[in-house]
């Protein structure tokens, strides 16, 4: 009767013992699972303030006051380029923009012309922050975001660099506002959703 009485308490605490640890780690897993951040260019709760369509409306040059990686001019002795500055043109297709590319290298201006794409790339949507273009002189296109924008002077950019590591931005001055410090909140945001273990400066006074 005993050797019963104990095989039952023994049988009894296994179940316990492996009940209560199924019940402890399944909350634990998912709330772990919930704490995932999304990034800010997916983060629908920031949408009013990353409209494409309205930083091309500003109807500005954009002028690249700072970004977060390097990039150089490999047609033109690998100089590293300054000055840069963008301007849309003519609204060619309901989707399809002209867009010039300004920077300097070397000392010399070199000027790029190509096409920005939002809302569709052929037949395939876009999100609506996504400013499809090339950033740089190499003239690929990327899929470029917009993290922030108050639609007046600043805007940040989300730029793919992969070779250089992630969350790479541009942060943008509409005309001459360039010359001026950034938007308190617009440069909280640069803080926040960039890469910002190196900055480069891009504008000067003398552009």
């Amino acid at each position: 009767m005993k050797l019963v009485l104990s095989l039952a308490v023994f049988v009894c605490g296994v179940l316990v013992g492996a009940y209560g640890e199924m019940t402890t780690t399944g909350p634990r897993e998912r709330l772990h699972g919930s704490m995932t951040t999304v990034p800010p260019e997916y983060d629908p709760s920031k949408q009013k303030e990353q409209n494409a369509t309205r930083v091309v409306q500003m109807n500005a040059t954009q002028w690249v006051k700072w970004r977060t990686y390097n990039v150089t001019d490999i047609f033109s002795g690998n100089h590293p380029l300054q000055c840069e500055n963008f301007k849309v043109g003519e609204k060619r297709t309901p989707s399809n923009y002209s867009l010039q590319y300004k920077y300097r290298s070397g000392g010399s201006w070199k000027t790029v012309n190509e096409s920005l794409i939002l809302g569709y790339l052929g037949i395939r949507p876009l999100p609506p922050n996504d400013m499809f273009f090339g950033r740089t002189p190499l003239g690929i296109p990327t899929n470029n975001f917009v993290l922030y924008s108050n639609y007046v002077n600043c805007t940040i950019l989300r730029i793919p660099m992969p070779a250089q590591g992630e969350n790479h931005c541009d942060l943008w001055m509409a005309n001459m506002t360039v010359s001026q410090d950034p938007p308190k909140l617009c440069l909280s945001k640069y803080n926040e959703y960039c890469n910002t273990t190196q900055n480069f400066t891009v504008y000067f006074p003398n552009c």
